[in-house]
């Protein structure tokens, strides 16, 4: 602006000196009513009166002490003998000690964030317990970033970046995201099967899909619909249901008997509001007969899994039960998709200290490879009949797009099969009902049950 007004003057070519270039300036500054350029002097502590009579202060900068930090966490949490043991450590942080170690070897190999190092200045950076624990903790109590910086000493930017990088190392890196994350396998499927045969909201929110089975344990899970959508409208949205219309859910598949029926479809436990599928097993609304009454009260006492795993999910990591703190979509995927890998680290855990039959082999990838491949020597023919009809089409080709369509088409029918629904829904009353009181008992089991009220229909 003072060079503006100088070359008004012609005298831009000339060497100006400094008392007329201050002149000019301050002429400027005054005509134009800026503030805080002229008349003040920076202060350290309390700062002085600019010439309008603002005191102006200087931010002051926190010097967190890493070591105190690193020393508090060793001793209470960390160290061979810490003050607090086990169960008061997977009380705080959702998950059991050992797991620290074992998740910060992996995190290391897939980020360099989690290696500590020594910074411009010569000093170590933080450690990665450090960094670890206040991750976990923000991420379990939802509270602010800087909630913790007393405890941990470190700012709210960097107790951020923390979080960030956790969430996103815990779904990125595929020595987690691949066991406990992954989708289940033929032998997965099995064994679920085995297990159960044995034993709206005023504000802005994103729905979560997830299919739980009786261990709580979460096999798929799928987030980012509009809290506005309900249950079928999510169903349609979903990527189950696209694996069911494209052919890739049937590589689970296997025969499996009920009532002296074979079946190959495997299905879920849903509600009402769920379509007539051949891989859905509803409940039955108004039972008019003791076995309808009898496996309503079953279905629905099933289905209850799933609402136990959400429960359990939002009570450990409370960070999806209040409102998030994080804007960006992705940071919330990643945040999601990592409290769902360390609940279900924490279920494995907790299945192998209760002793269940086969719990080492029922949710570790590793243990699983020798039986995938017998699912795959055992399933090589259906793999080639289904890969002759559902091979890579040539969509140029109208013969190509023809056999698609007729793909497509069969794919659909099978799926949308009301007939074959209603057979299974039968078959799964019969078996339910001949397991609890013996086939004895199913000769009354049209009959009306004891509490039927005919005015409650």
């Amino acid at each position: 602006a003072a060079l503006s007004i100088l070359s008004q003057d012609s005298v831009t070519d000339c060497l100006v000196p400094e008392d007329v270039i201050l002149e000019v300036v301050q002429e400027f500054v005054a005509v134009n009513r800026i503030r805080g350029l002229t008349g003040r002097k920076r202060s350290q502590n309390q700062g002085s009166p600019d010439g309008d009579g603002n005191v102006t202060t200087k931010r002051q900068m926190v010097k967190y002490d890493r070591q105190r930090a690193f020393e508090a966490v060793t001793a209470d949490w960390m160290s061979p003998r810490p003050i607090f043991d086990d169960k008061q450590f997977e009380r705080v942080f959702r998950i059991k000690r050992s797991m620290v170690d074992d998740i910060l070897a992996h995190l290391v190999n897939h980020d360099a964030f989690w290696l500590q190092t020594i910074d411009a200045v010569g000093n170590m950076s933080i450690h990665p317990h450090v960094k670890f624990l206040t991750a976990l903790k923000l991420i379990c109590y939802g509270v602010s970033f800087s909630a913790f910086q007393d405890y941990f000493q470190m700012g709210e930017s960097t107790a951020a970046l923390c979080v960030s990088h956790l969430a996103r190392g815990i779904v990125e890196c595929p020595e987690i995201a691949d066991t406990f994350l992954r989708t289940p396998t033929k032998s997965d499927a099995r064994r679920i099967c085995k297990l159960h045969k044995e034993g709206k909201e005023k504000v802005a929110t994103i729905g979560l899909e997830a299919v739980a089975d009786y261990n709580l344990w979460i096999w798929h899970r799928s987030f980012g619909f509009p809290g506005t959508l309900n249950d079928l409208n999510i169903w349609e949205r979903s990527p189950l249901f696209q694996s069911m219309q494209d052919g890739s859910h049937s590589e689970i598949d296997f025969d499996f008997e009920l009532d002296g029926q074979t079946f190959s479809k495997l299905y879920y436990l849903v509600d009402g509001i769920y379509p007539w599928l051949t891989r859905f097993l509803a409940t039955i609304s108004d039972p008019h007969s003791k076995i309808a009454s009898f496996f309503a009260t079953q279905q629905e006492a099933f289905r209850k899994d799933v609402e136990r795993a959400f429960g359990v999910l939002k009570t450990k990591f409370l960070c999806l039960k209040i409102p998030i703190r994080l804007h960006h979509e992705d940071d919330i995927f990643y945040i999601v998709y990592a409290c769902i890998a360390l609940h279900n680290m924490m279920v494995q855990y907790r299945v192998e200290e209760e002793g269940q039959t086969e719990s080492d082999t029922f949710y570790a990838v590793s243990h699983l490879e020798d039986e995938m491949c017998v699912d795959c020597n055992e399933d090589t023919n259906e793999k080639d009949e289904e890969e002759d009809e559902s091979g890579n089409y040539d969509m140029t080709n109208p013969v190509d797009m023809q056999a698609k369509y007729k793909m497509v088409q069969k794919r659909w029918k099978e799926l949308y099969n009301i007939a074959n629904a209603k057979k299974l829904q039968t078959a799964a009353m019969n078996q339910l009902y001949k397991d609890r009181f013996g086939i004895e008992a199913m000769a009354g089991s049209e009959n009306m049950p004891d509490d039927f009220n005919p005015l409650a229909v």
